[in-house]
């Protein structure tokens, strides 16, 4: 006679989706924090390749941006290169996904967990999803158009009166539109963009040609000041 064992429930794995974020070296450091903080042991980390003992490690790469990080921590506890081995806690930043997994987590992860989503909201990009997405969106567009324009015509009662190429005019911008977006291949739009440099090292657009730009404006309004004079003068003298 065989005795029959009630199968024992595997492990509650929580995935969180961190959406497509920007981070610069000092949130990918918070972000590791966190969660180390919540854990026994520190995360391995890994970046475009590189192995790294902290986060700052970023500041000796030469590139301006890694094409993926990761962090894990192997459910034994051990230390180690990333396998295909069961995962304590497994965060990816990459080019299709920024996800952060956690197989059992009690209190303290789960608070972790709130705090790495809450980095990545701050993080957040907020077009990248649109970009990737824009010709389902703008088919979607022309689609809706067309029915919006079929209904109005209904109601008027103008079947059998509007043209052909009237009803084409309608959803053929937004036809157009999906095309031209899907040559621009919007899906290998990555959803991170992760920098191994600081905020304060990589100042915006307008901090770094804030100057030439104000240069630029007061020579136009100079020369538009001088040359407008200039016409009247001469014109007065004629």
């Amino acid at each position: 006679m065989v005795a029959v064992k009630k199968k024992q429930p595997g492990p509650e794995i929580f995935r969180y989706d961190l959406g497509a974020v920007r981070m610069w070296r000092e949130d990918l450091a918070e972000l590791v924090n966190v969660l180390n903080d919540s854990l026994d042991k520190p995360l391995d980390l890994e970046s475009g390749g590189y192995t790294l003992d902290r986060v700052e490690d970023l500041a000796d790469v030469q590139e301006k941006t890694v094409p993926y990080f990761a962090a894990w921590l192997h459910a034994d506890g051990e230390a180690g290169a990333y396998s295909r081995r069961v995962h304590r806690v497994y965060l990816i930043l990459e080019r299709n996904k920024c996800t952060l997994e956690m197989r059992d987590p009690d209190n303290g992860m789960r608070w972790a967990a709130s705090e790495a989503i809450r980095i990545a909201k701050r993080c957040r990009r907020r077009f990248a999803w649109l970009i990737r997405h824009a010709p389902f969106i703008f088919l979607g567009l022309a689609t809706l158009s067309t029915m919006v324009f079929a209904v109005i015509i209904a109601a008027l009662g103008l079947q059998g009166k509007v043209s052909l190429t009237a009803t084409l005019a309608v959803p053929t911008p937004f036809a157009f539109a999906a095309a031209i977006s899907a040559l621009a291949r919007p899906h290998r739009i990555p959803w991170a963009v992760l920098c191994t440099r600081t905020r304060p090292e990589a100042p915006n657009f307008w901090n770094r040609k804030r100057d030439d730009i104000w240069i630029t404006v007061v020579s136009n309004v100079i020369s538009l000041i001088l040359g407008a004079w200039l016409g009247y003068y001469l014109s007065s003298r004629s």
